[in-house]
């Protein structure tokens, strides 16, 4: 049997390519590189119906969100198994859960505004392995870097670079003074943006997540475990 289309929307976190391959788990059943993300909104479960007015207003709020934010750091600081039981029809999944970010929290309540689906209760930012993954085949944890936006409606993926200048290093040996330069520039730029320098505690905010039933899964699907 083929791999069925996807017809379900979101928009998401990707990591960088060093840490896609440190999260990628070899496994028949894991996920693909390519199809690593963190949800952020989830949009529905069907948007084929979509005129071209709404898709283009999700891109460009995507757009326009991701040109005020820099690669965001963050940490994976565990595993788990959601729905080892089948609860609600869903299908068991291994996940990295993701934590240590002041800028996770903000983006998703800014693009929260583009969903009318109802979205998951509390929100675990979580990034999924794979369906039928065996929990102890995860083992990654560690700092990540997320470094763009992925738009998914239906079989139209766009992926955004975060491209506001930030204090983060691409992999390698830094330039000292060139990081000093842009660690205050992203400082700098945090201060406008929230009242307050990056690397100021700025609390903590509500989340809201995805809820959805798997569906057969081919690149870019908006696949769900939770």
């Amino acid at each position: 049997m083929g791999v069925m289309p996807n017809t379900g929307g979101m928009i998401a976190l990707v990591p960088r390519m060093p840490d896609v391959e440190n999260l990628t788990v070899d496994h028949p059943e894991a996920e693909s590189g390519d199809e690593l993300h963190l949800t952020l909104t989830y949009l529905g479960d069907d948007v084929t119906e979509w005129d071209s007015g709404q898709r283009e207003t999700v891109l460009a709020a995507a757009r326009r969100a991701a040109a005020t934010v820099g690669p965001i750091e963050a940490r994976v600081m565990g595993h788990a198994v959601f729905n080892p039981d089948g609860h609600d029809d869903r299908d068991p999944c291994s996940v990295y859960l993701v934590g240590d970010s002041t800028e996770i929290t903000p983006l998703r309540e800014e693009l929260s505004a583009l969903a009318d689906t109802e979205q998951h209760e509390p929100y675990l930012p979580h990034i999924t392995a794979g369906f039928g993954v065996p929990h102890d085949a995860v083992r990654h944890t560690g700092p990540i870097v997320f470094d763009r936006l992925r738009v998914v409606l239906a079989e139209e993926t766009v992926n955004i670079p975060l491209s506001r200048e930030s204090n983060i290093e691409p992999p390698g040996d830094p330039n000292p003074d060139d990081t000093e330069t842009k660690r205050k520039a992203a400082s700098d730029a945090g201060e406008r943006r929230y009242g307050a320098p990056i690397g100021t505690e700025l609390g903590q905010a509500r989340d809201a997540g995805p809820r959805k039933r798997r569906k057969p899964r081919g690149p870019g699907t908006s696949t769900r475990c939770w």
